[in-house]
């Protein structure tokens, strides 16, 4: 998909949590660790140093899909199950073309492709293969298929330039059989005329799939370990080996958090309530362990790959006494100016710091070097800083960590550089004012959305941070919890918000940027999950909701104008949106 400067992303934030990014609770003594160590994820009780600890509970790190919803050019590709059509809606003319596809047209994913022409892919439920979608400006909606699948099929994983896409049960949102393992998966070549599908059988319960940048290997995180796939193979895709990403046959794989890099060189592996990050080679299959100062309760990579942040979560731990200068800070902002938890770069974790250090509260954030991780398991730098976190987000294309919790009633986020130069590792806090639930950074760093949940009888809201200036955020209550968040960058950036209280309150929220200035827009129905997102050649913001002949409302994201389609199948009406 062409989409110059405009990135999307979108979420569902408040509702259930994955069970495999959350961590369990473990106790240790109220004071602080010995050696630098962080001791554990316990909270002060508000007495005073002879108080009890009461034990946080786990964070709740929601899924976050940095890939486009199904749009792909200026044209949205919704499917109705029922009917068997394919509809695509142009975000400028507001026309609707349809499209026939198997039984049961169900999951899609768009394609990249050239300007003015647009492609995307439908899982059919029903029959058990896959249709490729094509549309150009005018003209019919093409279709090449039935492209055989496995039974059970529920997502894709499409590669950086479309030429390999892969089908797969993402079995997350279910309680399976405990026999039942969803090995099979579906290699289509797309370059192929027409497209071939080749089925394989991997590790038990893929839990996630990664194509590496060259587009040769494939890489399917599963309960078993890490199957590697040859997708250039002659005479097709195959499976090369599985290697395993622990030697704890005992762990609980449901918690365990597996990242591939880019490159497909190395994994890196969280495990629940460990001290110990497993770094595994996957041309090898050699396991590598790096031990940090406590628990990691999150584990992110670095825009491009340059390092990993590892988030250790205390609240009885050494940390430098507040800066005097930070006194006085304005606009719910903190230590503005600078670092004020100073670094101590580590050989193997906190070695001795230079200044007198004070018992207080607070968390620690880890920053490991690629690839200098992987030949010195030492060689990274922690930041204590005196807040409570145990969570990190941080852009597609930043280098700005933001660190916050959603384990305790908690109104501040984090902003760490993690980019070279001479900001690296300052940091400020800011206050949005409310209990912060999930941050999204937009797709550059430059901003992001705190969503936030209510409390004592108050209103549920989100707030828009400034990242890269240091200007007040805006905060922004709302009357439905929030639901969605999708974003972009360049020149004029903008967000959109969906609220829903899943009954009868349905609104989107412009966000513009850089004047924080937002505008509502009432929804005529319930936004459905994963359905909020931008139309980058276009300029609009589309919620997709439910109705039973389909129903998108798109928002002009200068004027702030809604338009709502209704029926895509009885002659698409265009509608006001209010």
């Amino acid at each position: 998909m062409r989409s110059g400067n405009w990135v999307m992303l979108a979420a569902a934030v408040l509702g259930a949590c994955s069970s495999a990014d959350a961590m369990a609770p473990s106790r240790s003594s109220a004071g602080p660790a010995s050696g630098g160590a962080f001791a554990g994820n316990v909270a002060p009780s508000g007495g005073g140093s002879g108080g009890s600890a009461a034990v946080v509970p786990p964070e709740q790190e929601e899924d976050q899909s940095y890939r486009a919803p199904v749009v792909s050019g200026r044209w949205v590709w919704t499917a109705n199950p029922d009917t068997g059509k394919i509809a695509v809606v142009d975000a400028k003319s507001f026309t609707v073309r349809l499209a026939d596809a198997g039984l049961g047209p169900t999951f899609l994913t768009a394609l990249p492709t050239a300007q003015d022409t647009s492609k995307a892919l439908v899982i059919n439920v029903g029959s058990h293969d896959a249709t490729l979608l094509s549309a150009q400006a005018t003209g019919a909606v093409t279709s090449v298929g039935p492209l055989p699948l496995q039974p059970d099929a529920n997502a894709w994983t499409v590669s950086k330039t479309g030429k390999y896409a892969i089908a797969w049960m993402d079995s997350h949102a279910l309680t399976p059989d405990p026999t039942q393992g969803y090995q099979d998966i579906s290699v289509v070549d797309l370059r192929a005329d027409p497209p071939v599908a080749t089925r394989l059988s991997v590790g038990f319960l893929p839990s996630r799939i990664f194509i590496d940048d060259a587009e040769r290997r494939a890489f399917v995180v599963a309960s078993s370990g890490i199957s590697v796939i040859d997708l250039g193979a002659d005479p097709a895709p195959r499976v090369l080996r599985e290697w395993p990403v622990s030697t704890d046959l005992r762990e609980d794989v449901q918690t365990r958090d597996v990242s591939v890099l880019p490159d497909g060189s190395y994994a890196l592996v969280r495990h629940e309530g460990s001290a110990v990050i497993t770094l595994v080679s996957l041309a090898d299959g050699t396991m590598s362990p790096v031990t940090l100062p406590g628990p990691v309760t999150d584990l992110d990579l670095v825009s491009d790959a340059q390092s990993a942040l590892a988030v250790v979560r205390s609240a009885a731990a050494p940390l430098p006494a507040p800066d005097a200068g930070q006194a006085g800070a304005s606009n719910g902002e903190a230590g503005a100016g600078g670092a004020s938890g100073a670094p101590a770069e580590a050989s193997g974790g906190d070695a001795g710091a230079a200044n007198q250090l004070a018992p207080t509260l607070g968390s620690m954030l880890v920053i490991l070097p690629i690839p200098g991780i992987f030949s010195e398991p030492s060689s990274f730098v922690s930041v204590s800083l005196a807040e409570v976190f145990g969570l990190v987000n941080i852009a597609p294309r930043g280098t700005t960590a933001l660190l916050y919790s959603n384990a305790i009633a908690s109104s501040h986020v984090t902003l760490l550089e993690t980019g070279a130069g001479d900001g690296y590792l300052t940091h400020r806090t800011v206050d949005v004012r409310g209990t912060v639930h999930d941050v999204f950074p937009s797709p550059d760093g430059a901003y992001a959305i705190a969503s936030l949940v209510a409390k004592d009888g108050g209103k549920p809201g989100f707030a828009a941070i400034p990242v890269s200036r240091v200007l007040p955020s805006r905060v922004q209550t709302t009357d439905a919890p929030v639901f969605a968040v999708a974003q972009s960058d360049g020149a004029t950036p903008r967000a959109i918000v969906t609220v829903s209280d899943g009954v009868a309150t349905f609104a989107a929220y412009v966000v513009r940027m850089p004047e924080l200035v937002i505008d509502s827009v009432k929804l005529p129905s319930k936004p459905l999950p994963g359905a909020t997102g931008l139309v980058p050649e276009a300029g609009m913001a589309y919620i997709a909701q439910a109705h039973p002949q389909g129903r998108i409302t798109f928002i002009n994201l200068e004027s702030g104008v809604p338009r709502t389609i209704t029926g895509f199948e009885i002659a698409a009406q265009v509608t006001d949106g209010n």
